[in-house]
């Protein structure tokens, strides 16, 4: 069996990463704007695709009662919407924390302040949760993988699957994923 890669969810998934990488660094009030035009589209694409999956997810139901099969298939595709609602809900939790942190706008609840740069340093290198950032998305990772009862089919998701956390270079200076990465 073989999980359909969804590479429009894989690919919000890693904007909402790269968003949150980007907020970490020194980049200009540019960029962090045309982050913010993207993400207002990914967010409205979101709650289409939301409709969509409700909408999928209800008439597979209706397909394994009818026929009375797919039960396992039909709980481990639940179980996989939760997985990924809660790695959504954890990465929105950042998204809100940086920007607690480094000054909403009232009006807008938009990044008030772009230039400072030391909340998202402190917060993701100093406070750690660049070194939780990281276990989370192993975690999440390994918990789809686990969905999987057949090994040809838990390695062929494993080498499909677009989140992973990239190594450090050799002979780079920083020492954790954290502190080269954000």
């Amino acid at each position: 069996m073989s999980i359909p890669k969804e590479p429009r969810q894989q690919m919000i998934n890693i904007m909402y990463l790269v968003l949150t990488a980007m907020l970490a660094l020194n980049v200009s009030a540019e960029i962090l704007n045309a982050f913010r035009i993207l993400k207002r589209g990914i967010d409205g694409s979101n709650m289409s695709i939301a409709e969509k999956i409700v909408g999928t997810m209800d008439a597979f139901q209706a397909k394994v009662k009818k026929e009375n099969r797919g039960g396992e298939y039909l709980a481990a595709a639940g179980e996989a919407r939760k997985i990924s609602a809660e790695l959504q809900s954890y990465i929105d939790g950042l998204d809100a924390k940086l920007l607690d942190a480094s000054g909403r706008d009232p009006v807008t609840s938009d990044l008030a302040n772009a230039g400072d740069q030391d909340v998202p340093t402190r917060l993701f290198v100093n406070e750690g949760l660049g070194k939780e950032l990281a276990g989370k998305v192993d975690e999440y990772r390994n918990k789809f993988v686990g969905l999987l009862k057949d090994p040809a089919d838990k390695k062929e998701l494993l080498a499909g699957m677009a989140l992973k956390l990239d190594s450090i270079p050799a002979g780079s200076d920083k020492k954790t994923w954290e502190d080269y990465f954000l």
